[in-house]
């Protein structure tokens, strides 16, 4: 009776031995794999914080959000490279390319946005026509530098003007497209419409075909009609001259909103 006892609580020793010894291994490989995990983690967040800091492509993430697809390939592939990428403003007198015109100020701003040489804006004004642009001479030496991004104004308010049909402009739009395209078939070129008119009756309309047309063909448009005061508000003439062109207020307006879209604060 003495051995069975004893046997039984040898056995009864020997289950809670086992048991407690489990749980005290199961601990501690727990403590030993921990510290493993958190430093991976912390290896993670290092290297993260170190492309924030060496300017890789996590840095401009921030700047280039808003922007389509078609423009953020170009963007992070040349941050990633180290490369400028290159940009054109092409448009009506309405660019305002002197001191104090939207184009300068958002250039300016884009630029300082990215930093270094990241990019180098060129502005290119025309007094015209789109018919004048496709058969002047002016076209062929934009294309010829190759640009890899081109911020196209549709010339819809000059074509108004000069009694150019809404169709005979787009045509145009897409033959300046084409044109630029030649030397440089990667080149992303972004529709914008030129600035509102108040209480103009056939204009807006054309503007509206502008931006169908950039639907149409996949083209990117920066609509920044959104950020002018309704063309039909008295509100409109505070940011307009006597002759329907942007004044300070409306350059600094159309700057803030190419600035937003190029590069989102």
């Amino acid at each position: 009776m003495i051995q069975r006892t004893t046997v039984i609580i040898a056995l009864i020793i020997f289950i809670t031995v086992f048991i407690i010894g489990n749980l005290f291994w199961k601990n501690r490989h727990e403590e030993i794999i921990q510290p493993e995990t958190t430093g991976a983690e912390m290896t993670a967040e290092k290297t993260s914080a170190e492309k924030q800091i060496e300017g890789k492509p996590a840095g401009i993430k921030e700047r280039i959000k808003q922007l389509p697809d078609e423009l953020e390939e170009p963007f992070t592939a040349a941050h990633k490279a180290g490369e400028t990428l290159s940009v054109a403003f092409i448009g009506s007198g309405a660019l305002g390319k002197d001191a104090g015109g939207w184009s300068m100020m958002a250039a300016e701003e884009i630029e300082k946005a990215y930093g270094g040489d990241f990019l180098d804006i060129d502005i290119f004004e025309f007094n015209g026509t789109s018919m004048d642009f496709v058969n002047g001479e002016v076209l062929p030496e934009i294309a010829a530098e190759a640009f890899d991004v081109v911020l196209l104004e549709g010339f819809t308010l000059e074509d108004n003007g000069g009694m150019i049909g809404i169709q005979n402009s787009l045509e145009n739009v897409n033959i300046i497209i084409q044109r630029l395209k030649e030397q440089n078939p990667e080149l992303v070129v972004v529709l914008q419409p030129p600035h509102p008119i108040h209480g103009a009756v056939n204009y807006p309309d054309q503007v509206e075909q502008l931006k169908q047309f950039a639907a149409t063909h996949n083209i990117p448009y920066l609509d920044h009609w959104e950020a002018w005061p309704d063309y039909t508000s008295e509100e409109l003439l505070d940011y307009l001259t006597d002759d329907a062109m942007p004044n300070s207020r409306g350059h600094e307006l159309w700057a803030g909103a190419v600035a937003e879209y190029f590069a989102a604060r």
